[in-house]
């Protein structure tokens, strides 16, 4: 009994690796020479002058003389502000009291509430109608 076994009969075809071979390089030579025709292209529509402008100076620092002396007035100027009188917004009529006046006035009255504003149902499964402009009665100008 013979039996066939199934096997390799030649390897590489050195052929096609040649082709293929060529093939890349003849894309890569032609990829590089059309990037070198867009640098080309490119740098002569830009035909600018290349000039630099010179830079602004730079603003010098704002160093603190005396961080002490500065800290000691923002602390008083908290201080101030903490315990004292004074407005916030004059036109809106917004001042501000001492914390131990407002501490005192929330022990007294307790704190402000806001009465809760009722949420509109939709009632209407269509479209919402809005009401008419003044001037008619059907809405008409």
């Amino acid at each position: 009994m013979s039996e066939q076994t199934a096997r390799e009969h030649k390897d590489v075809d050195v052929r096609k690796v040649v082709f293929v071979g060529i093939g890349l390089l003849v894309g890569l030579i032609a990829v590089l020479a059309s990037m070198a025709g867009l640098l080309a292209l490119f740098n002569a529509r830009d035909s600018r002058p290349r000039t630099i402008a010179t830079p602004e100076p730079f603003a010098q620092p704002q160093l603190q003389i005396n961080p002490e002396l500065d800290l000691q007035t923002w602390q008083a100027t908290q201080e101030a502000w903490l315990h004292g009188y004074g407005w916030i917004s004059e036109e809106a009529g917004v001042a501000h009291i001492p914390i131990e006046r407002a501490m005192e006035l929330i022990v007294t009255e307790g704190l402000p509430t806001l009465e809760p504003t009722p949420i509109a149902t939709a009632t209407a499964v269509g479209p919402a109608t809005a009401a008419p402009p003044p001037g008619n009665a059907n809405g008409t100008p």
